[in-house]
């Protein structure tokens, strides 16, 4: 498994083929290659976590506390039944009809960011639990450094795709487009066989 940090070494040494005075500093190359590794993972919505169980009480609207981790919902069970993801309008339709022992659907959008809540409808009538299948954050919310383990160990054998995303990132930055061109190639070829991997 890599770090993060021999990640950075071997995109100074073998790829900018430079000394640590040239191009960028430790700092900034660190930065490319976290950078690069959470696009991976964000693009492949890994790694995904089950929550632990989230009581909900009558009443209740929406989920929380969500994990901290939390990036998406891939799904919601509440109280063993399976939740379909429905559009906004109706959910908040659902939210306006008397309580029931079973939600009929669930509402999530990132686009609203860390304000971003997980709606339910219609409200709880009872005392439940709710489990979330979810996709994390791939260092679980820790800030990383040059020990960090890419994507915390998960797809030992992908993490070449970060440094070749990170090789693609660094000569773009310095306008060196055939560089950055013939990284991409082979960027793309490793990134469809890590999707054939995934069965994507």
């Amino acid at each position: 498994m890599a770090t993060l940090g021999d990640i950075r070494t071997k995109l100074r040494a073998r790829v900018l083929n430079a000394t640590s005075a040239n191009y960028y500093d430790d700092t900034d190359l660190l930065g490319i290659v976290e950078d690069a590794s959470r696009e991976i993972a964000a693009g492949f919505r890994f790694p995904r976590v089950i929550s632990s169980a989230i009581a909900l009480v009558a009443g209740d609207i929406d989920v929380s506390p969500l994990p901290s981790t939390l990036v998406d919902v891939e799904s919601v069970n509440v109280g063993g039944l399976t939740l379909p993801k429905r559009a906004y309008p109706y959910v908040k339709m659902l939210q306006q009809i008397p309580q029931a022992k079973w939600p009929r659907g669930y509402f999530f959008d990132t686009h609203f960011g860390t304000a971003a809540t997980l709606m339910i409808g219609p409200p709880s009538a009872g005392a439940v639990n709710a489990v979330i299948e979810y996709v994390a954050d791939p260092y679980d919310g820790a800030t990383v450094t040059s020990v960090t383990t890419v994507w915390n160990g998960a797809h030992s054998n992908f993490h070449e795709l970060v440094l070749l995303r990170s090789a693609v990132k660094s000569f773009e930055l310095t306008f060196e487009m055939e560089d950055a061109q013939y990284y991409l190639g082979r960027y793309s070829e490793v990134l469809q066989e890590f999707a054939s991997f995934l069965g994507m």
